[in-house]
């Protein structure tokens, strides 16, 4: 929440919203990743805070990740029971241990003005990772060994302001606040090549793929719906202009949308076909949101894969 940090809900009845319980985290909240039982949770300046839910009612902090220095997360992601933090402030990449959640460890960092200057969202395709940076565009680092963590030289020469990036079937889907939707070719994957764009009536911000529909927070355009079965020409099939609110991020599960808005909250549709869309709950005060797999029993992850 960009207010008021974490915040738990049940929407096992997608039409009735339950808050089961929240966590102030001192700042607002940027960002979620849930391994287990755990939550990591992105501040605006108190770095990542680890948060136990195994207790769904009475969420409790276990440790913290840059706390202590003020970072401010843009994303986060995990891959191979490792924690990556995209830092903004400063402009920064991190690979973090986190099998002792109350002492997250650093393996690696790349803190190079020349690679992150204003860095806005991670995407992996192992054994690389992808940033977009509203500066300093696309940027492949090499995470093969995550103590020691590798920029490759990219020589995208497009400029493009992003906001969020996808990878599916080896193409890079990236939202740009100018362009839309943007489609990068991953077949050479140190390589990014750029394919096409697809231009949307507002600001793109969040995307989520689910087979060949890409989901996108829109703005004041709603949610975008586009199909990606032709990559080099992507297309909008459908969308959802909501009475309230400023769209920012968005989530999918099955036949269920879940759109973050600045002002419009949560919203909750089913979508019965491409253009076809229910709304069936919401739930205000919120803006980012992220759908949770039943959470996993223990809270203890397992080493890293190093």
């Amino acid at each position: 929440d960009g207010t008021m940090g974490l915040r738990i809900l049940d929407v096992s009845s997608p039409s009735s919203p339950i808050l089961q319980s929240s966590f102030e985290t001192e700042e607002p909240a940027t960002s979620i990743e849930i391994l287990g039982s755990l939550a990591f949770v992105g501040t605006a300046g108190a770095g990542v805070r680890i948060i136990s839910v195994e207790t769904v009612s009475e969420p409790r902090e276990l440790g913290d990740f840059g706390a202590s220095d003020g970072l401010s997360i843009a994303a986060t992601t995990i891959h191979n029971n490792l924690l990556y933090v995209l830092s903004h402030d400063p402009p920064a990449l991190f690979a973090v241990d986190i099998s002792d959640p109350s002492a997250p460890k650093i393996l690696s960092e790349i803190e190079d003005i020349d690679v992150f200057d204003t860095p806005r969202d991670l995407a992996v395709n192992h054994p690389y990772l992808y940033v977009v940076d509203q500066v300093t565009q696309l940027q492949v680092i090499d995470i093969s060994s995550p103590t020691d963590l590798t920029t490759i030289p990219n020589d995208t020469d497009d400029e493009f302001f992003p906001n969020s990036i996808q990878i599916h079937n080896k193409k890079a889907f990236v939202t740009d606040e100018d362009s839309g939707l943007l489609v990068f070719d991953l077949i050479s994957p140190t390589a990014p090549q750029f394919i096409t764009s697809l231009k949307l009536p507002d600001f793109a911000f969040g995307i989520s793929i689910q087979e060949e529909r890409a989901f996108i927070a829109n703005g004041g355009g709603g949610l975008q719906v586009v199909d990606l079965s032709l990559s080099d020409s992507p297309e909008i099939v459908g969308s959802i202009q909501p009475e309230i609110g400023y769209a920012r991020s968005v989530s999918t599960d099955q036949n269920q949308i879940y759109l973050g808005s600045i002002g419009g909250g949560v919203l909750i549709f089913e979508s019965e076909s491409d253009s076809q869309f229910m709304k069936v709950g919401s739930f205000e005060n919120a803006e980012r949101v992220e759908i949770s797999p039943p959470l996993e029993p223990g809270i203890i992850p397992p080493p890293p894969i190093i």
